[in-house]
């Protein structure tokens, strides 16, 4: 899925927070394609949807 340019994207600390686990969980969950993330410049966002992926996923198993 495409990001819009309108969606919120959140810093990896901020995505961290509301998915209750720590940066490292997050980096590593990037570095295995379990959640989207994109790159502006040096600085690495997350999408609003991934994490509503992530959290629909979870919920589905």
């Amino acid at each position: 899925m495409a990001v819009t340019q309108s969606e919120r994207l959140y810093t990896v600390d901020q995505a961290a927070r509301l998915m209750g686990c720590g940066r490292g969980k997050i980096y590593a969950m990037i570095r295995e394609s379990e959640i989207r993330s994109v790159k502006i410049g040096k600085l690495r966002r997350i999408p609003a949807s991934a994490i509503n992926e992530l959290v629909e996923a979870a919920a589905g198993e």
